[in-house]
């Protein structure tokens, strides 16, 4: 039987989804703890042990942030670096909470949120595909989507890069699946309150998650007002800690500041890379890495609100804007971990996938350039920073190409826009009747 016999009956697809699950399972039982001590890095599950000491500590009725600031500093001492509780004083309720389960019905609970949260990351990215990207049935071999093989094997490549953060357990995914989740009800129904209730409780835990409040804005209408309301509410939660806990939130503050100096978590943003060479170099770097965030951050969001504008107008189909967006919105974040380039996985490799499809000469060498890293991280350890560093070329070469793939749709539709009415005027009402039909066929 043929290969394209194979893959149009979906036996390649169903076989790709086995090795992956046989994979990711062997990842799961394989990982060991790298040393026995206490404070460092498991090989699986090493957030859940963070939150799971924190919630010791809040049971025996200690500071959690004091006992982690005290693990900081011995480890510190001993050449080693330690991972503790970073998350602000209001997330010690929901710890509290938490305790009045039995610790078996607890792990339970989260590990099945944990996995729910995760398929509907996928899920959420699953909703811009077109039908080509959907269907392998019935294709032309010359048509088959990669896309299909891509949701299998994005667990395993987070930011298009071989990485196995999944298994830290860190609680982000789970608000980015009920985030993400939420949008689609918003870019597809108009329906945000639910998108808005997700961020705000994400937001108590990591304020960074406020910066895909610019999705509503962008992705529907009338959305400034409310998503500026839901910015000030949780930098305002944030802020008012200060005043109801003033001692933990100085130790987490510090904590947070520690995890910089001495682990130098800086993430793999633009603005972290910058922050993390000039450390390593004994340099100042808050000023130059957020002047350098602000910098291109207000250029990034420029871009974003240029092509929302023409969003709006139909001169770009949401299937083509909405994953362009999801990638913008984590860029806009001055501190990007792994777990962040994960959950935008899937909008990465359809943004690649569909330049390689059009034959873009720079789709093309960054697909290839993407294929080398990854050869590379298989091929041996590297240092974190060179991991960062090729992650973070990753995350920009990938935007520039969403960048260039609605440009090309806009100039497209302005096109077809001309042929078809070549005597209206553009800016006129009926110029964008066939754009709508554009777009309804995308969507059918």
């Amino acid at each position: 039987m043929s290969i394209r016999n194979l893959a149009q009956r979906g036996i390649i697809l169903r076989f790709v989804w086995v090795a992956a699950l046989l994979s990711l399972a062997g990842l799961i039982l394989s990982a060991t703890k790298t040393e026995p001590s206490a404070w460092l890095t498991p090989g699986r599950a090493w957030d859940v042990d963070i939150y799971y000491r924190a919630m010791q500590a809040v049971r025996a009725g200690q500071d959690p942030y004091a006992t982690g600031l005290a693990r900081q500093i011995a480890a510190e001492a001993t050449g080693h670096h330690a991972f503790t509780y970073v998350y602000p004083p209001l997330t010690l309720l929901a710890l509290r909470a938490v305790n009045l389960l039995p610790l078996w019905m607890a792990a339970a609970l989260y590990w099945i949120s944990y996995s729910a949260a995760f398929i509907g990351i996928m899920w959420a990215a699953t909703q811009c595909f077109r039908p080509p990207d959907r269907d392998i049935k019935d294709c032309d071999i010359k048509h088959l989507s990669v896309m299909q093989y891509a949701v299998p094997l994005a667990v395993f490549f987070p930011g298009l890069m071989p990485d196995d953060v999944i298994l830290s357990g860190n609680i982000a995914y789970v608000f980015y699946g009920l985030i993400f989740t939420a949008a689609v009800l918003g870019w597809r129904r108009g329906v945000w309150r639910w998108f808005y209730l997700a961020v705000l409780f994400a937001a108590c835990f990591k304020l960074p998650f406020l910066t895909l409040l610019a999705i509503p804005p962008l992705a529907g209408e009338r959305q400034w007002l409310k998503a500026t309301g839901v910015g000030a509410a949780g930098i305002g939660l944030f802020a008012v800690q200060n005043w109801l806990w003033p001692l933990q939130f100085r130790e987490y503050m510090q904590s947070v500041s520690l995890q910089f100096q001495f682990n130098g978590d800086f993430g793999l943003s633009p603005a972290g890379i910058l922050g993390r060479y000039l450390y390593q170099r004994g340099l100042p770097y808050s000023a130059p890495s957020a002047l350098a965030f602000l910098l291109y951050g207000s250029v990034l969001f420029a871009t974003l609100y240029a092509f929302s504008v023409l969003y709006r107008e139909r001169r770009i189909s949401a299937e083509s804007w909405i994953p362009v967006l999801m990638v913008g919105t984590i860029l806009l974040n001055p501190r990007i971990m792994q777990y962040d380039a994960h959950a935008i996985a899937l909008p990465m490799a359809l943004i690649l996938a569909r330049s390689v499809a059009s034959r873009s000469k720079a789709g093309i060498a960054v697909a290839v350039s993407v294929l080398l890293l990854m050869i590379a991280g298989f091929m041996g350890n590297t240092p974190a920073s060179v991991d960062r560093t090729r992650s973070m070329f990753v995350l920009v070469a990938v935007m520039a190409l969403g960048f260039q793939q609605l440009a090309v749709e806009v100039r497209r539709t302005r096109a077809e826009n001309l042929l078809i009415l070549p005597n209206v005027s553009a800016i006129s009402e009926p110029a964008l009747v066939p754009v709508d039909a554009y777009q309804s066929e995308s969507r059918s």
